[in-house]
C-alpha cells in the first residue's frame, strides 16, 4: 500500500512514515524513489491497536510484526 494511504489509516504523517522507511524501522519496500508499506502490517496495526485500543506504540508494533513474519527491509 502507498505510504499516502498508509499514513491516513494509521493517523501519522507521511513523513514520520518515510522516516521509518528509509531507517528501517518500519515494513517496506521501496521501487525507485516510492516506497510501499505491507497491506498486512498496516491493516493489522489498526485492527489490533486502534480499533481494539491496545497501548502499543507503533515502533514497537513495527518491530514484533516484522518479528513474527519475519520480513526485512528492502531498499
Amino acid at each position: 500500500m502507498s505510504v499516502s494511504e498508509a499514513a491516513r489509516l494509521l493517523r501519522r504523517s507521511r513523513e514520520y512514515l518515510y522516516s521509518g522507511l528509509r531507517e528501517g524501522r518500519f515494513p517496506g519496500t521501496q521501487f525507485g524513489r516510492a516506497w510501499a508499506m505491507p497491506r498486512q502490517f498496516v491493516e493489522g496495526f489498526v485492527r489490533d491497536v486502534l480499533q481494539r485500543g491496545l497501548s502499543i506504540s507503533f515502533e514497537h508494533y513495527a518491530t514484533e510484526w516484522r518479528a513474527k513474519n519475519n520480513t526485512e527491509v528492502v531498499a
